[in-house]
């Protein structure tokens, strides 16, 4: 879930730039760094208490419960750094079984576009490396206010014939309805969110089957206040929905507190159409003592996007009672290092379908 099972494809890179037999990657930025949620992107990344359609599960199963009762989304994202021609692309959808809860499938994939280096430096042959999840959500009532949700993971890194393994994640989550305020113009909530990504520390190694290198626990809380007012005359859509989402996150393996830090998220929704996002995150580093080379200790970047919806549901709601979405993102690739700060930005983009509860 969240930015573990983003960014676990990218350990490679850990394994050929020594980072890993250095420092243990579990202090590495590189697996959290992606989203496949384009809204997520453009919010810094901040969602453990929000809905977010057919991501929700991703960031917090437990959320589930309040989410549409069916979406559908395709993500794709590209490039990572050096791997110009890598990519992403996903499938994630959620059903709703009623007062048995809501499920989610999801599955991920990161191409990197290039055969695996292995350690002898020798020029990889063959099909591309690549890292790929699998995911089952569930998420339900558990009282009036609260939800809980799990999600069960298989990881597969796919490097070469010989170089490949896989490796099984738990997620659980909570989220509370903390407050809600209803008037005639104007509706107002806050939610409160946490999940533990990892529980049981799962371990992976595809060069070593012995040695299970353990992959991060993190631990993740924050909240979500949304607030919708001004409704149209006919009441069908509403001027303004804004949402403000706040989130810490810290890794609890980590031999030091490093990967601690923060996640902000704004969006204003105008006229149920058209979405404006910002956000910011700043999350302390491990610099590896490389302080001297302009590597850095801290990771931190603003973010932003747009996003359109057509909201059929609102407008014939008889006939058609779907939301069609497409969400964007376009921005510099944040830099791990005063020296590289030329990357081609990344870009992200998510199309969907939901009906509403």
């Amino acid at each position: 879930m969240m930015f573990l099972r983003m960014i676990l494809g990218l350990m490679s890179i850990c394994f050929s730039t020594g980072l890993w037999a250095q420092a243990g990657y579990l202090e590495d930025p590189l697996f959290q760094y992606r989203q496949p949620s384009a809204r997520a992107e453009a919010m810094g990344g901040a969602m453990v208490a929000a809905t977010n359609g057919a991501y929700t599960g991703f960031y917090n199963p437990a959320a589930l419960a309040g989410a549409a009762a069916y979406a559908l989304n395709y993500t794709y994202s590209d490039p990572f750094y050096v791997f110009t021609d890598g990519n992403y692309k996903g499938l994630f959808g959620i059903a709703s079984l009623g007062n048995a809860g809501t499920i989610g499938i999801s599955w991920y994939r990161f191409q990197y576009g290039v055969p695996f280096v292995n350690f002898a430096l020798e020029d990889g042959e063959g099909e591309s490396a690549y890292s790929a999840m699998m995911t089952l959500s569930y998420g339900r009532n558990l009282g009036s206010r609260l939800q809980g949700g799990l999600n069960v993971s298989r990881y597969k890194g796919w490097y070469s014939s010989e170089i490949n393994a896989s490796t099984y994640l738990f997620d659980i989550g909570l989220t509370f309805q903390a407050w809600q305020k209803r008037e005639e113009r104007r509706d107002q909530r806050l939610t409160l969110g946490l999940a533990l990504d990892n529980l049981f520390e799962g371990k992976f190694s595809p060069l070593d089957e012995g040695q299970g290198d353990p992959l991060p626990v993190i631990l993740c809380f924050g909240g979500s206040y949304s607030s919708q007012f001004l409704p149209t005359n006919d009441g069908r859509f509403y001027n303004l929905n804004a949402t403000l989402n706040a989130e810490y996150q810290h890794i609890l393996n980590a031999g030091k507190s490093h990967f601690s830090g923060v996640r902000l998220g704004g969006e204003l929704l105008f006229l149920d159409l058209i979405a404006a996002r910002v956000g910011y995150f700043s999350l302390k580093l491990y610099d590896y003592g490389a302080a001297d080379s302009n590597a850095l200790s801290r990771w931190s970047d603003f973010t932003y996007g747009l996003g359109i919806q057509i909201p059929f549901a609102r407008i014939v709601p008889n006939i058609l009672p779907i939301v069609l979405s497409v969400d964007f993102t376009s921005r510099p690739q944040t830099t791990f290092s005063d020296d590289f700060d030329d990357w081609q930005n990344l870009t992200t983009l998510n199309v969907g379908v939901k009906v509403a509860r």
